[in-house]
């Protein structure tokens, strides 16, 4: 499972931990998000280990 933490948020300091980070597309702008792709993919691999 991940947790996912946004920017400003505590983390918690159990298990593993991976920051992700990028340029962030405007809300509303013509380009979707890449993050919700990127966190579903990183999930699915994790759990393979």
């Amino acid at each position: 499972m991940i947790a996912l933490v946004m920017a400003r948020k505590l983390i918690s300091a159990a298990g593993p931990s991976m920051f992700l980070a990028d340029s962030t597309p405007r809300l509303g702008g013509a380009v979707e998000s890449w993050r919700p792709a990127a966190v579903a993919e990183l999930a699915a691999q994790w759990a393979v280990v």
